[in-house]
């Protein structure tokens, strides 16, 4: 079973890596995205938690396609 912690926290220092090729709303999405992440990890939420992963996940920092 993985764990659930260990797995968000590398999520969060992934994306966090991207701060600087993000910009204007990506970037925004992206810092909220990981304060989020982080209350989850600090009121110890397992749903927020997962839902973090999903979110964080989606975040590449490669523009969308149309």
């Amino acid at each position: 079973m993985p764990n659930i912690i260990l797995e968000l926290t590398r999520e969060i220092h992934r994306v966090e890596q991207l701060y600087a090729s993000l910009h204007g709303a990506e970037l925004d999405n992206a810092r909220r995205t990981v304060a989020y992440a982080q209350s989850g990890l600090a009121n110890n939420s397992l749903e927020v938690m997962k839902e973090s992963i999903n979110d964080l996940r989606d975040i590449t920092g490669e523009p969308k396609k149309p």
